[in-house]
């Protein structure tokens, strides 16, 4: 799976750094990038993107990622000022939380653990914002939507509705998608993602 976003990132001009860390489950993920941003390894101000390696793969330049973040997505998301993430289509794990989730314009309306834009001071701040807790049963997907759903004043998450540049495919339809010139298209956002994660189950079943 690493290798296979290794060689799309390549392809298409990244500069990217693979954090490599001791698996304790999914608290991991944020653990560590915490570990990284807090070493001072990324200019505070510069805008990273964090993906998940192991089922992603990436379709675009960063001038294209770049562009969709500041045109686009602040047409679409006047207020997106915060960190930008990945949509999906599930409820998951806690289908429970459905009604909670505000209204949104595409079916790609809830949080997904996979990726995000975001300055490293705002990843700092958010994984700072509640406790993450190294352990087998720590979900990072639950955990942030709890953060999304109840403390959103203080992390400012603005979710990727039209997967202008996220694409969760789990949970979707075998029609949702086509393929133009070679990328892949949203038929549903009429949206050419970036990056496509392939989380969970895809397609529908």
């Amino acid at each position: 799976g690493w290798q296979t976003i290794e060689r799309s990132l390549i392809k298409h001009g990244w500069d990217y750094t693979l954090i490599v860390g001791t698996w304790v489950g999914y608290a991991s993920k944020l653990l560590d990038l915490y570990d990284y941003l807090i070493s001072g390894a990324e200019d505070e101000t510069d805008l990273i993107m964090y993906s998940d390696s192991y089922d992603s793969i990436m379709l675009a330049s960063p001038e294209e990622v770049l562009g969709k973040y500041h045109t686009h997505l602040a047409i679409r998301t006047p207020n997106n000022k915060g960190i930008l993430w990945y949509a999906e289509r599930a409820c998951w794990p806690h289908t429970e939380l459905e009604s909670q989730y505000p209204a949104a314009p595409t079916p790609y309306k809830h949080l997904n653990g996979g990726g995000f834009i975001a300055t490293p001071q705002q990843i700092i701040k958010l994984i700072e914002l509640k406790p993450v807790v190294a352990s087998a049963e720590f979900n990072d997907q639950a955990h942030n939507t709890d953060i999304f759903l109840n403390h959103n004043d203080q992390a400012n998450i603005q979710l990727d509705y039209y997967c202008e540049i996220f694409q969760c495919m789990a949970h979707a339809g075998e029609d949702d998608f086509s393929v133009v010139n070679g990328r892949v298209k949203n038929n549903i956002t009429g949206t050419m993602p970036c990056c496509l994660h392939f989380n969970g189950h895809c397609f529908n079943d």
